[in-house]
């Protein structure tokens, strides 16, 4: 297969999951390039960059005109991209034209979809996106119309799909589930941290969907020592530093901001019970299954988190983590302390949800699900 990732902005701290896609797909032998419609410039094409300004794109987006008249006009066509845009896509397509692209994909079903319709066009390849959560359950006014013109529309669990194929029935043979995985790290005998006291460890955007405020709230409820430490920033932070006051846990808890991956992966080695207390927002948005949670049980920590979303596609309650009903301190915090004064107990969840990232959600497994299901269709043009 040799691919062309449409994406909105590449790379992206809080979307390494696709990265590791991508890097999975090149060590299975797959070729994938990468456009970035605005910036950063990390990707093979960033059409917010200077470099894809005039003369380039006149002089791309022309030369494929010149060689596919037919589907170059009807690319122009669409009407869901501004036309100054229409040409940076197309330009990008002439690229990937050179390249010997065969496949055509975008993750998350927004704009960058829309440009890999216009690039799938122009190409004759046809095209596929990822659709993962906010996409799906917020702003989807135009899913209907992105899954009508996909070949494929992948999903990240049966959570998902779910709710596309009874919003969107028509389009069920074409929403394949496509779990976004993991690498396991390499020392899987590795011992448990030696910590003064249990660090209980966080990891997400401070923002509503994610239940911080129920998981400080749940933390003060703990009798037993404990450190909490949260990774992650967001327009919530000021005001989960005043709980944390207002609760008096101020002094055990750490909130270290945003951080890369490969440091975010490091407190995992350095905790020992990871929590995510997912629930549905206001506005509906929510998780569907947080590849961060795969990242924790791969480093053998065992899992408290909610049986809301896709979380119980992933967590086995009782095996490889406890999960209880979203938006309840109360269960949240009991869930907690069964941990916090059992490490044994820890270990062994640990140990099983490893076992369990091996089997089901191994990045290697997730590349090649992806390669069958988006690969090129003979004759598609």
């Amino acid at each position: 297969m040799n691919a062309c990732y449409v994406l909105l902005k590449f790379p992206v701290l809080s979307e390494t999951f696709i990265r590791d896609e991508i890097d999975a797909l090149t060590e299975a032998g797959h070729q994938v390039m990468t456009v970035s419609l605005e910036g950063p410039a990390g990707a093979d094409i960033a059409l917010g960059t200077h470099r894809t300004r005039s003369p380039w794109v006149a002089q791309r987006a022309l030369s494929l005109a010149l060689r596919r008249p037919g589907p170059v006009v009807r690319a122009l066509r669409r009407p869901h991209l501004t036309m100054g845009l229409r040409l940076k896509v197309l330009a990008a397509a002439e690229e990937a034209r050179r390249r010997g692209v065969d496949t055509v994909h975008a993750h998350f079903a927004y704009r960058n979809a829309d440009a890999a319709e216009l690039v799938g066009i122009a190409l004759g390849t046809g095209h596929s996106f990822t659709a993962h959560a906010h996409d799906i359950f917020v702003e989807n006014s135009q899913l209907g119309r992105r899954l009508e013109a996909a070949r494929v529309a992948v999903t990240v669990c049966e959570y998902n799909r779910s709710f596309m194929v009874a919003e969107y029935p028509q389009a069920a043979d074409r929403i394949p589930v496509i779990p976004c995985s993991t690498r396991l790290p390499a020392d899987d005998d590795a011992e448990p941290p030696d910590n003064e006291v249990p660090v209980v460890l966080s990891v997400g955007r401070l923002i509503e969907k994610k239940g911080f405020d129920d998981l400080l709230a749940a933390f003060a409820q703990l009798d037993a020592p404990a450190r909490l430490v949260i990774i992650g920033d967001g327009p919530l932070r000021g005001q989960l530093e005043a709980l944390g006051r207002q609760l008096g846990i101020a002094e055990r808890m750490t909130m270290l901001g945003s951080m890369d991956h490969r440091a975010t992966l490091g407190w995992f080695k350095r905790a020992d019970i990871f929590v995510l207390a997912c629930k549905v927002a206001a506005d509906g948005d929510r998780d569907s299954m947080p590849v961060v949670t795969k990242e924790a049980m791969a480093a053998g920590l065992p899992v408290v988190s909610t049986d809301e979303v896709g979380v119980p596609e992933m967590v086995d309650d009782g095996r490889t983590g406890l999960l209880v009903p979203p938006s309840d301190p109360d269960a949240l915090a009991a869930a907690l302390a069964k941990l916090v004064g059992d490490p044994d107990r820890r270990r062994q969840m640990g140990l099983l949800g490893r076992r369990l990232v091996a089997e089901r959600f191994d990045i290697r497994n997730q590349a090649g699900a992806v390669a069958v299901a988006i690969g090129p269709v003979v004759g598609h043009d």
